[in-house]
């Protein structure tokens, strides 16, 4: 026998700490506030959902991976680009958004963005991808607050929502993929994709799906009931017991503020619509979602408008990226005409003969388990054979009969619902039938003065008239006013619009100079270096020189001074020499002067003496000059 429902899975959806965030959000001011709102949208908001990850996973479970919707027992849901728009209070129209970019955004480009210095924008690697951690961006947002720089306050702010809350990818870090997104300035259709990938990617499996639970959920509690047994939950059902329960008529399907609202129904050349995310890229069925938007399910959607594709995370295939981002220059935008939110049986139809085929993920099981019968010893083979076949027949009505228990449950639910609806109008009713009666009590008691009264009736008609035309002037004029302040906001709202282009050009002016400027600093810097450098090695060079210097005038002055010695020294000998040559001479006069016989003994050794001396003092000098 074929099971009567399909696996279920293990999933997990991220649940970010917003305590900061939300404490941050707190300082702002009233125009602070209005400013970022008109800037970034209402992305603030999500920081006050209190996240419920029990419905998440249970509506996980619904998923049908061909047809990207979730399947219930007789329709479909199915998150739409118009629906993120409006709960992120985003206008999609000529903004620019993602397209799977993989190129490293400048760091000029994002101090521009966050209009902080190009020194500020210190990127961190983590998990192997870089970004900035959490608490630089926080004290970065801390320290704007502290000069009550509102303009930097909410771009910091901005992006800190992006990584943590839009984005969530690796723990308190803003990584690339969510800063690139966040340059786009559109987070719409990325977060949609994230979403679409990840589901998918994680189907069949288990582990956490990566998207902005926040937004998800506030996107499913918008199409669960708001009232009813669904909401008191008196029998204290679990969330996959009142989810599989759910009809058609038990979902809120349309809000009035879609009104006038143009659906992407396909881009390009594709059938469907394409989607980038900052994993991969996934298509998503719109005309499965129709109802949602107010427009009728006519019938089974052809097998064209539902054909997909899938391109997982790492994957790389740039014809696929050059045909997504060619198709999204053409967008096919379409009113479906009147609205009229219900579900035609052919439509319902084919919803339910998928169910049969793909199966409902949960069915209502006996919460008391039935006691085991007591051990038969000996039993025939006919015997057993019957009563297997005749358990497995009472199991499969039992099973029939659980789902149709189930089933009743919502059938009851909605009855209770549609009874209170009926008594209340009962109620009305009564209400409006004791006033008619009053009345009819009142024109009983005047009908004889009715005649007297006709003429002053009918000036009282007349004048009462004369007040409806008065305010249907009003209105006129109201409406006149109201279309000429739209008209001036919008002209107001271009003005800005062109005024913020203006004084951005005139920023990319100033980034330019600034670089411009930057780059002259640097190259006289490394001028100045090369100055200093040859400064240096010319003082190096003048300092040897004049070591040398030093050092030849120290030979020079040894050389000087071995000069005068020997110049002492020639004086010397000169004077030597001199008294030498004039010394005999001397000797001669003195000893023809002298008798011979009659001089002192002492003087002829004297001179004896002297004469030897001069011999052997000339052969010293004779023998010198030779060698």
């Amino acid at each position: 026998m074929a099971p009567e429902r399909r696996n279920t899975f293990s999933y997990k959806f991220r649940e970010p700490a917003t305590e900061t965030l939300k404490a941050l959000s707190d300082r702002l001011t009233t125009n602070a506030r209005n400013n970022f709102l008109v800037k970034y949208g209402s992305m603030l908001s999500l920081l006050d959902v209190k996240i419920d990850t029990t419905p998440l996973v249970t509506l996980a479970q619904f998923y049908d991976p061909p047809l990207r919707c979730f399947t219930f027992q007789d329709f479909q849901l199915a998150p739409t680009l118009e629906e993120f728009e409006k709960i992120l209070g985003y206008n999609m129209k000529d903004r620019r958004f993602y397209l799977g970019s993989k190129d490293r955004p400048t760091k000029e480009e994002i101090a521009a963005a966050l209009q902080i210095s190009v020194q500020e924008v210190a990127l961190e690697e983590k998990g192997g991808t870089e970004g900035f951690p959490r608490n630089v961006l926080e004290a970065k947002a801390q320290d704007a607050l502290a000069v009550k720089n509102w303009e930097v306050f909410n771009d910091v702010l901005a992006l800190l929502v992006y990584g943590i809350v839009l984005f969530p990818n690796i723990d308190d870090f803003i990584d690339l993929s969510a800063i690139r997104v966040f340059l786009t300035k559109n987070p719409v259709p990325t977060l949609l994709a994230d979403f679409y990938h990840s589901l998918h990617t994680r189907y069949g499996k288990k582990g956490t799906i990566s998207c902005c639970t926040s937004l998800v959920q506030i996107w499913l509690m918008s199409h669960m009931p708001s009232k009813g047994p669904f909401v008191e939950n008196r029998d204290k059902l679990k969330w996959w017991q009142r989810m599989v329960a759910l009809a058609e008529k038990d979902i809120s399907w349309y809000r009035p503020n879609y009104d006038n609202v143009e659906i992407i129904l396909s881009c390009g050349e594709f059938p469907n619509v394409p989607l980038v995310g900052t994993k991969g890229c996934i298509n998503y069925n719109p005309i499965l979602a129709l109802r949602q938007l107010g427009y009728p399910m006519e019938d089974k959607p052809s097998d064209k408008s539902l054909e997909g594709f899938f391109l997982k995370e790492g994957a790389e295939d740039t014809i696929l990226l050059r045909k997504i981002r060619r198709a999204w220059s053409q967008v096919h935008k379409k009113k479906m005409g009147k609205k009229n939110c219900v579900a035609k049986a052919p439509y319902t139809q084919w919803v339910r003969e998928r169910v049969k085929i793909i199966k409902l993920p949960f069915v209502v099981k006996d919460p008391v388990e039935p006691l085991p019968p007591e051990p038969i010893t000996t039993v025939p083979i006919e015997v057993a054979e019957g009563l297997r076949n005749q358990i497995a027949k009472l199991q499969f009505e039992n099973e029939e009969l659980q789902s149709k228990y189930f089933q009743a449950l919502g059938d009851i639910a909605r009855l209770t619902r549609d009874q209170e609806k009926k008594e209340e109008s009962l109620r009305d009713s009564r209400k409006r039938l004791k006033v008619s009666e009053d009345k009819r009590g009142i024109i009983g008691d005047g009908l004889l003065s009715a005649n007297e009264n006709l003429s002053a009736k009918d000036e009282e008609v007349k004048r009462l008239e004369r007040i409806i035309q008065k305010w249907k002037e009003r209105a006129d004029e109201a409406s006149a006013t109201q279309r000429t302040w739209r008209l001036k906001h919008e002209e107001l709202t271009q003005k800005i619009q062109k005024i913020t282009g203006e004084y951005k050009e005139k920023l990319q002016a100033e980034n330019l100079r600034s670089q411009e400027f930057e780059r002259f600093y640097l190259q006289e810097k490394w001028k100045c270096e090369h100055l200093q450098a040859d400064l240096r090695k010319q003082e190096e060079q003048a300092e040897q020189q004049a070591r040398l210097h030093e050092v030849q005038i120290a030979k020079q002055n040894k050389s000087l001074r071995d000069m005068h010695a020997e110049l002492n020294q020639y004086k010397k000998v000169k004077l030597s020499n001199t008294t030498i040559d004039k010394l005999p001479e001397k000797l001669k006069k003195i000893e023809a002067a002298m008798p011979f016989y009659t001089a002192p003994k002492d003087v002829v050794d004297f001179m004896e003496y002297c004469k030897k001396r001069v011999k052997k003092y000339k052969k010293e000098i004779r023998k010198r000059m030779a060698s």
